[in-house]
């Protein structure tokens, strides 16, 4: 079963007390997913060793963690907005089910900080488990190296 995580937006704003219901990828498209945010981080900067990146998600959460914000941002590009799919909307009233999070052109987030809250707590679901050094037991890909 998928983990999931609730999120509710404590920060002022239009999203103030909205909450967002993420759930986690299947292993393959996560996994994918992850590679690719680590090449947009090499990109930004960071330095990611190949055993690393050949760690998919938990190469992520060695790379990712100690950076939360810039990781964040350097998490924004649109290569990365499937994550969008694994998110959803959740009313207030106890017994509504979550929403798709875009209907059309509306979309229940009104704040770009918002969004970049909800791409870092993506990561952390999907990494927030890993110990550094430690690697996911579902693959074969070796441990990850430190980052340099």
């Amino acid at each position: 079963m998928r983990r999931t995580k609730e999120v509710t937006i404590t920060e002022e704003g239009r999203d103030k007390g909205k909450t967002f219901l993420l759930t986690e990828m299947p292993a393959e498209e996560g996994e994918l997913w992850a590679t690719l945010a680590m090449d947009l981080l090499q990109r930004a900067g960071f330095i990611i060793s190949k055993e690393t990146k050949e760690a998919g998600m938990s190469g992520l959460a060695v790379t990712a963690q100690p950076f939360t914000f810039a990781t964040g941002r350097a998490l924004q590009d649109p290569a990365l907005d499937t994550m969008w799919r694994y998110v959803q909307y959740q009313p207030k009233k106890a017994d509504a089910p979550p929403q798709k999070l875009f209907e059309g052109d509306d979309c229940q987030i009104e704040e770009w900080t918002t969004r970049l809250k909800l791409r870092v707590e993506f990561v952390q679901l999907h990494t927030g488990f890993f110990s550094r050094g430690a690697r996911s037991t579902s693959g074969s890909a070796p441990p990850p190296a430190a980052v340099a």
